[in-house]
């Protein structure tokens, strides 16, 4: 009995460090993903900016690095709000 006592505690330790150690690693990736968030939707007001008079905008050309950068914004926002409703 004292064996599978110590083997229970020794795996309850192991379980509690990965899951710790699981759970700092998602923190980090979340913080990551909510300042790339920021920046892109920064980046995307500056560009906006810079073409006041959207000339670059409906550009075709151009007007594709536009769709891009707000398609990239949207995935960020679809997945950061997807995150919150798991929490």
């Amino acid at each position: 009995m004292e064996i599978i006592a110590i083997i229970s505690s020794i795996l309850c330790i192991l379980l509690g460090y990965t899951t710790y150690n699981m759970l700092k690693k998602v923190e980090l990736y979340e913080e990551y993903i909510d300042e790339e968030i920021k920046n892109n939707e920064t980046l995307l007001e500056t560009l906006r900016k810079i073409d006041n008079k959207q000339m670059f905008e409906k550009d075709d050309e151009v007007g594709g690095l536009f769709d891009q950068i707000k398609n990239t914004i949207i995935r960020f926002k679809k997945f950061a709000n997807a995150q919150e409703e798991t929490t």
